[in-house]
């Protein structure tokens, strides 16, 4: 009977693989969650799967990159989000299906996947949601507008900046603009203060906790 099962499974594993695209020599394919494997003898333990559950977006999960041997879907990248799919009751997932590769290749390509990659930056996200017009961005990017600060520095290299426009969002989270405009203001005044007799040209910047009163933390000037 195990047999047989076994010989259905493979069947099954190449016939998807038999129907994957492939471009550039790499197979691209729609997997059955409950056909991937994750190695735990590389594999990064259980941890932060059910936020991604919570927050689950079908735009946003990508493609996870699996190698196939023994007729199994290893997971090499997106083990975090297969085991959030399988909690959802997802049936599939997109795929980059690698083939003939050993359990010590698919380890190094577990440890290497962050290489030649660049983390899109708070800044970055700030001036994309601006022009994705959400509410909270808008809403931030006026007050420091009307306070004559910039929220991230861009190619500009004269004015006042925040230097954690995340933690200004989260103050206007949970405390709301009145808060984020006392800060401002009190930040501002001491930014221009030490700026008094100085080279006005160098770019200041207002510290990330500003509106938890704490002004004179995080002020720096290039």
């Amino acid at each position: 009977m195990e047999a047989v099962l076994n010989f259905s499974l493979a069947k099954h594993c190449e016939a998807i693989l038999r129907n994957a695209k492939e471009m550039n020599g790499v197979k691209f394919a729609e997997l059955p969650v409950d056909l991937l494997v994750l190695d735990e003898e590389y594999q990064r333990p259980e941890h932060s799967w059910r936020q991604i559950a919570t927050n689950w977006n079908d735009m946003l999960v990508g493609t996870i990159i699996c190698s196939y041997r023994d007729c199994r879907f290893y997971v090499i990248d997106g083990a975090t989000r297969c085991r959030a799919a399988k909690f959802l009751g997802k049936e599939t997932i997109n795929a980059i299906v690698y083939t003939d590769l050993t359990l010590e290749q698919e380890a190094d390509l577990f440890a290497r996947q962050d290489e030649n990659k660049k983390l899109v930056t708070q800044s970055e996200k700030f001036n994309a949601h601006r022009v994705a017009k959400l509410a909270d961005v808008l809403a931030i990017d006026a007050i420091c507008k009307e306070y004559h600060v910039k929220p991230v520095r861009g190619r500009d290299i004269e004015g006042v900046f925040l230097t954690s426009i995340t933690a200004v969002k989260e103050i206007y989270a949970a405390h709301g603009e009145k808060r984020v405009c006392a800060g401002l203001l009190m930040s501002y005044r001491a930014v221009i203060g030490t700026m008094q007799g100085a080279d006005t040209a160098a770019p200041s910047f207002i510290c990330s906790n500003m509106c938890m009163g704490s002004s004179e933390r995080g002020l720096t000037r290039l």
